[in-house]
């Protein structure tokens, strides 16, 4: 059943690709809720347990690139990644609230908007604290052929996020991606 309210749980995301990869939760508390402010929509993570699940997916390309418009929110100690793996237990964009050292991403750079992300965990969360566009641009598909989660960190409590819009593209040059973010961005209430 579609979202129709601000507050309705969300059980599916669909996969707009035509490939079926949709997200799913089946575990109604662990669903993240659909908020909307009339202007905005956005998904919210409690922090406790919601999490979305997409099946193993077969990349055709070797590089990935993911973009998201998403803001952690302030408190708790769960870890956040763009996306985690959950089989091979690989994360894009890896961030976490209290330990320091560098992101472990599956190859490829991650940026905020538009500019290098610090490659430092602490430092990555915080710029995500405010509303963001993140993007982890030409990582290894084959790392995350697996299910995997999104905005979530495989194994642990996920992050308490609110989550605008997610995409992943494979093979993409600068430039798509370039315009992809400036979408985002506009998706997410962030100047371009």
């Amino acid at each position: 059943m579609p979202v129709t309210s601000d507050g309705d749980p969300v059980a599916l995301i669909k996969d707009i690709s035509g490939n079926s990869n949709h997200a799913v939760q089946d575990v109604a508390p662990a669903r993240p809720t659909w908020r909307t402010n009339g202007v905005l929509s956005w998904l919210e993570y409690d922090g406790a347990d919601d999490r979305m699940v997409t099946p193993p997916i077969s990349y055709s390309h070797p590089a990935l690139s993911i973009c998201a418009g998403l803001q952690y929110l302030a408190g708790g100690n769960a870890w956040g990644s763009i996306k985690s793996a959950a089989g091979s237990v690989v994360y894009a964009g890896l961030s976490s609230p209290v330990n320091g050292g560098s992101i472990s991403n599956c190859g490829g750079q991650t940026f905020v908007n538009g500019a290098v992300a610090p490659n430092d965990r602490i430092a990555l969360r915080t710029a995500l604290l405010n509303k963001s566009v993140v993007s982890v641009r030409d990582t290894q598909s084959a790392q995350f052929a697996t299910s995997s989660t999104f905005i979530a960190y495989s194994g642990t409590p996920p992050p308490a996020a609110v989550l605008f819009g997610y995409l992943e593209i494979e093979g993409a040059t600068s430039e798509m991606i370039d315009q992809i973010e400036q979408w985002m961005a506009h998706k997410t209430g962030v100047a371009a």
